[in-house]
């Protein structure tokens, strides 16, 4: 992955951007990589007032620079998919999604995964949403969930990735990055519980994927959401 070169690629073109200084970026480099992207939210969304030693982030203006990285952290966390907890058991997500969805036809079980076909979340129909668990010696958690959103072609898949990432962006903070083979795709969003989480730190994937071969209503991609996984066993 080319993540952390992509993501200290920004930061190096925010030299004077909000009056950072090269000290506090080359601070930033030195970060572990899962709190990098926490930095660069913070560097990305703060001004600083010179005058009167303010920090301004949100049109809130705050004189401690921890109390701000805190405030962005708890704003950007992601805690829930479908009103499900994030960390929840097994029988509370399926109770919560029978609620939410039903027991249909278009619902399958196994102990590490629910299945729901053709739903709606967001305001998009969904071919498939999968709700899948962890477990340790005692319980069970949700930790991962994957949206599954079939597309004719790739203009149309690209299409509703960017309404994806729009709707994303009204909560969190969401970056478009580029893997090695120049693919693109979106990260963002912070871990409800420490760890690696998504590609170095983030909660939350978008990407468009080829299929190979085509489904039977003749789509040739999917959009895929990805949030986690996220180790609930070793946090708890």
């Amino acid at each position: 992955m080319m993540l952390p070169g992509v993501i200290l690629g920004q930061v190096n073109d925010l030299t004077g951007y909000n009056e950072f200084s090269e000290e506090m970026i080359e601070n930033y480099r030195q970060l572990p990589a899962a709190d990098q992207h926490l930095a660069l939210m913070l560097l990305k969304s703060v001004q600083y007032d010179n005058k009167r030693g303010y920090w301004v982030y949100a049109n809130d203006t705050i004189r401690n620079p921890e109390v701000m990285a805190l405030r962005i952290k708890e704003q950007n966390k992601v805690t829930e998919i479908c009103n499900i907890p994030f960390g929840s058991s097994y029988e509370k997500s399926k109770k919560i999604l029978r609620k939410e969805y039903g027991n249909s036809n278009a619902y399958t079980s196994t102990k590490d995964c629910l299945v729901y076909n053709n739903k709606i979340f967001g305001g998009i129909l969904f071919t498939d949403m999968l709700f899948m668990f962890q477990h340790d010696e005692q319980k069970s958690y949700l930790n991962k969930a994957v949206l599954n959103k079939d597309a004719k072609t790739k203009y149309e898949a690209v299409q509703l990735k960017k309404s994806i990432d729009d709707q994303l962006s009204s909560k969190y903070q969401i970056y478009q990055i580029f893997d090695d083979d120049m693919v693109y795709f979106s990260m963002g969003g912070i871990p409800p519980v420490p760890g690696d989480g998504v590609y170095g730190g983030y909660a939350i994937k978008v990407d468009v994927l080829e299929l190979d071969n085509p489904t039977e209503s003749g789509c040739l991609y999917s959009v895929r959401i990805v949030f986690g996984p996220y180790d609930f066993a070793e946090e708890y």
